[in-house]
């Protein structure tokens, strides 16, 4: 996993006597919620099926705790199309006129690119700049109609920054999805997912309609979201 340093969001209030950076982050708590420490409330997310603990420093020597969730399966469809499907289908499709379901929608992009790549007048530098701005492959694109939702990976990453006093922060949270093998940033609310992690609740994400003015990032939901919205179609 990349390491993110992100804006700080929440201090947390806790001086540590001669214990590790790890023991430090994971045996303090939040100002949020103290009534977990913050190795309790993460090593027992029930969105997680895993999590690992890792320490390291930044090049300018920031001292950096980080702790990365694996997903489970729920979790990941929570994510990545739960989250956002109904307000798609309420809200943003209606005001863009577009079909009712990601599936459709994504769908009919696939369509227009594989027709777009067939013809000969396309200009390979067209191609190029549509890759760039929206940041997606199209090669990716065109191989998520044999993705399984299971072969995404998806890991909620939650850093801390100690500072030389041993008190320490929250310096990051975020959603990273590995889908075919390239690493893309889910938009999430950082804070909510925060409170949410000590609730138990599933981690607080951009919804669609929050991005629906937002071409490149819409585009990048959709992306995401498509081989669970696949799998959802399929079973109604």
């Amino acid at each position: 996993m990349k390491k993110f340093i992100g804006i700080t969001l929440l201090s947390l209030f806790l001086v540590g006597c001669g214990q590790d950076d790890i023991s430090l982050v994971k045996n303090g708590v939040l100002g949020i919620d103290k009534s977990l420490t913050v190795g309790k409330a993460i090593d027992n997310y029930g969105a997680c099926s895993s999590v690992t603990w890792q320490k390291f420093e930044t090049d300018n020597g920031r001292k950096i705790v980080e702790a990365d969730c694996q997903l489970t399966e729920e979790a990941k469809e929570y994510v990545l199309y739960n989250a956002h499907i109904e307000d798609s289908r309420v809200s943003a499709y209606e005001k863009t006129g577009f079909p009712s379901t990601i599936v459709n929608v994504f769908k009919s992009i696939l369509d227009n690119l594989e027709k777009n790549l067939k013809n000969k007048n396309v200009k390979p530098e067209k191609i190029q700049a549509f890759e760039k701005s929206f940041g997606i492959n199209m090669d990716s694109l065109k191989k998520l109609e044999t993705i399984k939702p299971s072969e995404i990976k998806a890991n909620l990453v939650i850093q801390f920054v100690v500072n030389k006093d041993s008190s320490f922060k929250t310096d990051h949270v975020g959603v990273y999805v590995i889908l075919d093998g390239e690493e893309i940033s889910y938009p999430t609310y950082d804070v909510q997912t925060l409170r949410n992690i000590y609730k138990n609740l599933m981690p607080s994400t951009t919804r669609f309609y929050d991005a629906s003015n937002d071409n490149t990032l819409g585009l990048k939901l959709m992306y995401l979201a498509y081989p669970y919205a696949k799998a959802s179609q399929a079973s109604n």
